[in-house]
């Protein structure tokens, strides 16, 4: 419950929103999902044998499963590597790629209707802001968090009721 008492900086929504302008989205209008994917540190961590990162299928499925679920949906890809993300996604009408300063991702994150999480604390705020906007937005999760490669809880039990967590 500590998600409505922290706020954005004011400053960093108006450059959020600035950019989706800049794009062509009406973020109000439109049901904007972001798309947070995790990777340098990730990749060896908690271990090189069963690092955190999840791999393009399970970006893919998870993005599959809310075009399902939300007609139309424009993704918002952003990350701590932004040569893999434009290396394996191309930039359209509904996928957007940011290139934004790390403060300006949470922010456009926190406009987001729904959210797609790396096992990460920062996605995991970023959705904690969205959420704070309307409760019934949808996100998705690794299983098992950080766990996922080893198909157990890591940080243990760490599961959320408003979270959907698929393998």
């Amino acid at each position: 419950e500590i998600a409505p008492t922290l706020k954005i900086k004011r400053n960093l929504i108006s450059k959020a929103k600035s950019w989706f302008k800049q794009k062509g989205i009406n973020f109000k209008k439109k049901k904007i999902i972001f798309v947070h994917i995790r990777r340098n540190d990730y990749l060896n961590w908690p271990s090189k044998e069963y690092p955190a990162v999840s791999n393009l299928n399970w970006f893919k499925k998870a993005m599959s499963l809310v075009k399902k679920r939300i007609n139309n949906p424009v993704f918002v890809l952003l990350g701590d590597d932004q040569h893999y993300i434009k290396d394996v996604f191309n930039e359209s009408r509904n996928l957007l790629i940011s290139d934004n300063s790390e403060e300006i991702d949470l922010a456009i994150m926190s406009l987001c209707c729904s959210g797609i999480l790396s096992a990460s604390s920062f996605s995991f705020s970023g959705a904690l802001f969205a959420r704070t906007k309307k409760k019934s937005n949808h996100f998705i999760a690794p299983k098992y968090w950080a766990g996922h490669k080893l198909k157990k809880w890591h940080p243990k039990n760490f599961k959320f009721d408003w979270i959907n967590y698929i393998e």
